[in-house]
């Protein structure tokens, strides 16, 4: 999946809600469970990614930039492969531009890139999206952002590839870090969804797709924008004011599809008594009560080590020194 990944026309509605359930069946492709490295492997191995070095079919400049082949596209967006005009020759694209396909709402569709710049540029951080230029006036608007080639947290779900509590815990502490991140300077994401988290080969998360970012307290226009699997009930309507809450609500949705993937005989019971308490917190029908995404990235930290200790063994394998002959023996 590349970056910025355009809304589909299931993630609008206004009537639409669902609030977090049982985890959903997913069919498990493999018994055993992955250690960290392994499941990184699987991100980067079984990726269907086209490589940045993939020439376009054809190309075109917008601004001072070439457009080469079209990645994906929506009905309010349109990614495109780039890199700079005067790259004259090179085969590397390691740009995405994100402009407006023809047939879209130019209003909505301006309006979608105006709030995912101001929050790109409000908030930096290493698990959020960066925006590295921008021009909305002109009659070809226009967002420019880095290119990542990397597997969704919606791809590695539907893998199935059962994985260990600790790297569970540690994608979604990352994805709460970005949203922090937001929070701490005055907007809210609005559609954390696991289509919206990238993941790099080593497991690095990125929180991408602002486009129905909101400032903090804006007021609602009664009309619900986001994916409705994962939206707090009480932001279905589209009237309340903007609220970090929602964001929170919809962690404790990802944290619990990624639940369904952990391999639980790996697993202390307290441990997963620790997690459930806390998506219980998130998912409180007083979004007051529900705790912030930095206190959920710290709790998250804190349960990430605690849950490791039974993943580490002592090696088998290991030997030490005799005696002075100089022979070795097993440990």
């Amino acid at each position: 999946m590349n970056i910025g990944s355009p809304q589909d026309t299931s993630n609008v509605s206004s009537k639409s809600g669902r609030v977090i359930g049982q985890p959903p069946h997913i069919a498990v492709k493999s018994g055993r469970c992955l250690t960290a490295r392994q499941f990184a492997g699987q991100i980067g191995s079984q990726s269907d990614m086209k490589s940045a070095e993939c020439p376009p079919f054809a190309t075109r400049l917008l601004g001072i930039w070439r457009l080469g082949e079209q990645l994906a596209t929506g009905p309010q967006s349109m990614l495109s492969a780039a890199q700079p005009a005067d790259s004259v020759g090179n085969t590397r694209w390691d740009y995405v531009v994100r402009s407006i396909p023809p047939t879209a709402d130019r209003d909505e569709a301006v309006e979608q890139m105006r709030r995912f710049g101001s929050a790109a540029a409000a908030a930096r951080h290493p698990h959020l999206i960066a925006v590295l230029d921008s021009s909305l006036d002109g009659a070809e608007p226009f967002l420019v952002m880095p290119r990542l080639d990397n597997r969704s947290l919606a791809d590695v779900l539907a893998l199935g590839m059962v994985q260990p509590l600790p790297v569970v815990l540690w994608l979604v502490r990352q994805t709460a870090e970005a949203a922090a991140a937001l929070h701490q300077n005055g907007f809210i994401h609005g559609d954390i969804k696991p289509a919206n988290v990238l993941l790099s080969p080593r497991g690095h998360a990125t929180l991408i797709d602002l486009g129905f970012a909101k400032r903090i307290g804006e007021p609602g226009d009664g009309v619900f924008r986001g994916s409705p699997g994962y939206a707090a009930p009480e932001s279905l309507d589209g009237k309340m004011p903007a609220s970090p809450a929602a964001d929170c609500f919809a962690l404790a949705r990802l944290l619990w599809q990624l639940l369904a993937l952990t391999d639980r005989s790996a697993t202390t019971t307290a441990g997963l008594d620790a997690v459930a308490d806390l998506i219980a917190e998130l998912v409180d029908a007083d979004p007051k009560r529900r705790p912030t995404a930095e206190t959920t990235a710290a709790r998250l930290i804190r349960l990430e080590i605690e849950t490791l200790g039974c993943h580490i063994r002592p090696s088998r394998t290991a030997v030490k020194p005799s005696g002075a002959n100089g022979q070795q023996r097993a440990a």
